[in-house]
């Protein structure tokens, strides 16, 4: 993970004992979970690998309880589905639970989900506009939201809370 969005990540760190949820967990590039060491962390992603504890989709995988905290990072810009992962996020949420999201945004150069390098043939890849980001996070029920967008690297990072 680079530094800008692990840096978001870290403006919410927090030393209280949560459940928490990762949806694209595969440790591909650095792990967000340091920021939260007191949590106990299910992580989910599309393929097995470091920090993958369930191998599921984001956008329908359903946590047998409630958890206070979701994290997305660096996953948006590699599904069409992700609006529906924001849905599910905030259905995975109890109340007063808090998701932290960041995405490629405008700017970013495309790049793969399996090493961050180069495209694949076939893979999917589209940068998420902020706007449309704002507007996914409140149509999913978010209240509390905080959508930044800073144009090196060309990141969009959020934050939102189920009321």
């Amino acid at each position: 993970m680079h530094a800008e969005a692990s840096a978001w990540v870290a403006r919410f760190a927090t030393d209280d004992v949560l459940i928490g949820l990762e949806f694209g967990s595969r440790d591909i590039n650095g792990s967000i979970q340091g920021h939260f060491p007191n949590t106990v962390w299910t992580g989910v992603d599309i393929a097995e690998g470091p920090g993958c504890d369930i191998v599921a989709d984001a956008s329908t995988y359903q946590h047998p309880v409630p958890v206070d905290l979701v994290v997305c990072c660096e996953v948006f810009e590699h599904t069409a589905l992700w609006p529906e992962i924001v849905a599910n996020s905030f259905n995975q949420l109890k109340s007063g639970g808090v998701a932290i999201f960041t995405a490629a945004g405008r700017g970013r150069g495309p790049h793969s989900a399996v090493d961050g390098c180069g495209l694949r043939e076939d893979e999917w890849y589209e940068n998420v506009d902020e706007f449309r980001f704002d507007q996914v996070l409140v149509v999913a029920g978010f209240t509390d939201i905080e959508v930044d967008w800073i144009a090196n690297p060309g990141d969009v990072r959020a934050f939102g809370r189920r009321p």
